[in-house]
């Protein structure tokens, strides 16, 4: 029997780091908010984002998606306030919304894009006023989704906007800026 690994992990020799290694124990910090991670989170913003904004390192997407959500929704996280996101996303989606103190509330999506259906999201907006707090698209298989529609929802609907991008880091936009760069909302990615 022939075995098929479906993953083979390769990760960075330790011998190779030791100028890496030697700079986090002169550091003192071998965990959070040290100089290794903030020059990480600075880089990625120069290389991935033009500089413009900011980034912020995390465990995972999952963890990204709780905050920035928790800082979206505001004081519209009352009891019961919803999260309005796609059919088409991965489950951690809703269950950030879930731990961010939020109700998953679906949306189809459009089949050509699969994003929202803007229709059925605006209606769904119509529907649920002011129990919607914030509006949680996903950009599918690192599809660049229109964030200026976004940005426009937000100020129209005063609602907070994350955008859950966990597949399109290093994606470009129509413009050829890195996806996300210069948004009025936080985009998580993975």
């Amino acid at each position: 029997m022939r075995h098929l690994p479906l993953i083979a992990p390769n990760p960075p020799r330790l011998s190779a780091l030791g100028d890496d290694l030697r700079r986090v124990e002169a550091s003192g910090v071998f965990s959070n908010n040290g100089p290794e991670v903030r020059a990480f989170e600075a880089e990625a913003t120069g290389q991935l984002f033009g500089g413009e904004g900011a980034s912020l390192a995390v465990a995972n997407a999952t963890l990204g998606l709780i905050i920035a959500l928790k800082d979206a929704a505001g004081a519209n996280a009352k009891p019961g306030a919803l999260a309005l996101m796609p059919a088409m996303t991965f489950a951690a989606t809703a269950q950030a919304a879930h731990w961010a103190g939020l109700t998953p509330l679906i949306c189809d999506v459009d089949p050509d894009d699969w994003s929202m259906a803007a229709r059925e999201e605006e209606r769904l907006i119509a529907r649920y006023g002011e129990r919607l707090a914030v509006l949680l698209p996903y950009a599918t298989f690192g599809n660049a989704i229109d964030l200026d529609r976004y940005a426009w929802v937000k100020r129209r609907h005063g609602l907070g906007v994350v955008v859950d991008a966990a597949a399109s880091l290093g994606t470009r936009d129509a413009q050829g800026r890195g996806f996300g760069a210069g948004a009025p909302f936080a985009t998580v990615f993975s």
